[in-house]
């Protein structure tokens, strides 16, 4: 198995967040951006988001902290997740079109 290296993790952190609608923070005062925070000693990767100007912090997906590999397969989970329910909810609002459509014919 090769190694998940900070970058990789890094890459598909930025693309979660954009794929949910997030933004990155740009700075600790940065009300409702997300954050992530990498402690190896505590165990490794966690997502925060800032909630006030004073840069507190709390974990909108869990405190549990993932080593490099395994938070990058957990983010990689949520974002086809994500992208699924997106597809899924176009699939039945096409679907809630052409229903309508017929009833107009």
């Amino acid at each position: 198995m090769a190694r998940t290296t900070k970058k990789q993790v890094e890459a598909k952190f930025e693309r979660f967040i954009n794929s949910i609608g997030g933004r990155i923070a740009k700075d600790y005062k940065d009300v409702g951006g997300y954050q992530l925070d990498n402690q190896p000693i505590y165990g490794g990767y966690v997502i925060q988001r800032i909630f006030n100007d004073s840069g507190a912090i709390d974990h909108p997906f869990g405190q549990i902290r993932r080593k490099a590999s395994e938070f990058y397969d957990t983010l990689d989970f949520a974002e086809r997740t994500h992208d699924l329910e997106a597809k899924f909810e176009r699939f039945t609002n096409s679907i809630d079109y052409y229903k309508e459509k017929d009833k107009g014919e």
